[in-house]
């Protein structure tokens, strides 16, 4: 159940700043945020994946 939780914030996390992201800076730190936003997916999915067993 906390490996849900955990990955269900990270998503969160993951959506903020790619949020932030797009609406407030461009250039580099845009593709920095955007970079560190897809990095937090993979540990998403990996809590996801084992939530599921």
């Amino acid at each position: 159940m906390l490996d849900a939780v955990i990955a269900i914030f990270l998503l969160f996390l993951a959506n903020l700043l790619i949020t932030i992201a797009r609406t407030k800076f461009k250039g580099v730190p845009r593709r920095l945020l955007s970079v560190s936003a897809f990095l937090l997916l993979i540990p998403a999915f990996l809590f996801a994946f084992r939530a599921l067993f």
